[in-house]
């Protein structure tokens, strides 16, 4: 399967500018993914994921491997946290505070908005 089989649902209410957009594949190609937990190894700080932290047990296991090499966005290391059968992305990176901080502004600011009539939609059909 590729990319280009993946096909995007018509009722997704979230919408996002050109310019949020480019500001979102320039934070991609500089931090990787952001979406998970993500810890940055040489600060022992959290970048990503403080609020899914919150929800998730704190006895809960993380499993990972160590990269022979870093990537090209800086993570040293790869794994999950499983619960229940549900696996969560975790990785790890070593970054200079400053990327660290950068990184972390962006995995909050680049989400796009809602569609305000597509979600009402959606709303509407899951309350029935």
């Amino acid at each position: 399967m590729k990319i280009k089989d993946l096909k995007p649902a018509d009722y997704n209410p979230r919408t996002i500018t050109d310019e949020q957009l480019e500001r979102l594949k320039k934070a991609l190609q500089e931090f990787g993914d952001l979406s998970g937990i993500v810890f940055n190894r040489r600060t022992d700080n959290l970048v990503g994921g403080h609020q899914r932290l919150k929800c998730l047990p704190s006895d809960a296991v993380i499993e990972k491997e160590k990269l022979k090499k870093p990537s090209r966005t800086g993570t040293v290391a790869a794994g999950t946290i499983t619960i229940d059968n549900e696996a969560y992305t975790y990785r790890e990176v070593n970054w200079p505070i400053e990327k660290e901080k950068a990184a972390n502004i962006a995995a909050n600011q680049h989400g796009g908005e809602f569609d305000d009539e597509k979600l009402a939609v959606i709303l509407k059909e899951l309350s029935e």
